[in-house]
């Protein structure tokens, strides 16, 4: 191969490389919902993605109260691990979801794969245990 030839296509390349790093990358989509209910299944769970024993479960189902459509479903998030209201909230509590994808409607988000999960208001109500 012509050495010039082959310059060209390692510069094209290296172009191509340098022009997809400068692409902007998609933005994480955020929600703010209201926490409907907490479950915690019975049993032990593992996941591929954290290795060791296995951990309780706990689905958190949260209402969107804004940046979706009208009539979206319900948020489902799998938390790997106890229940922890004070980082996953309670019932009628609101919290702020981003996450790096489109959310899919009716399909359940594990807790790693947010970017980020935070209780933005607290229930008025008076707290009693789930």
């Amino acid at each position: 191969m012509d050495p010039a030839r082959a310059a060209a296509i390692l510069l094209c390349g290296a172009c191509l490389m340098l022009a997809a790093c400068t692409l902007p990358s998609k933005e994480p989509e955020m929600r703010i919902a209201t926490l409907i209910r907490i479950e915690r299944p019975q049993g032990e769970f593992f996941s591929p993605r954290m290795p060791g024993p296995g951990r309780p479960l706990t689905k958190v189902y949260l209402r969107p109260n804004s940046g979706g459509r009208p009539g979206d479903a319900m948020i489902v998030v799998a938390v790997l691990g106890p229940y922890e209201p004070a980082i996953l909230g309670r019932p009628g509590d609101v919290v702020l979801l981003t996450y790096p994808g489109p959310f899919q409607p009716g399909r359940e988000i594990p807790f790693e794969d947010l970017v980020g999960y935070a209780v933005i208001s607290r229930s008025g109500q008076p707290r009693t245990p789930i």
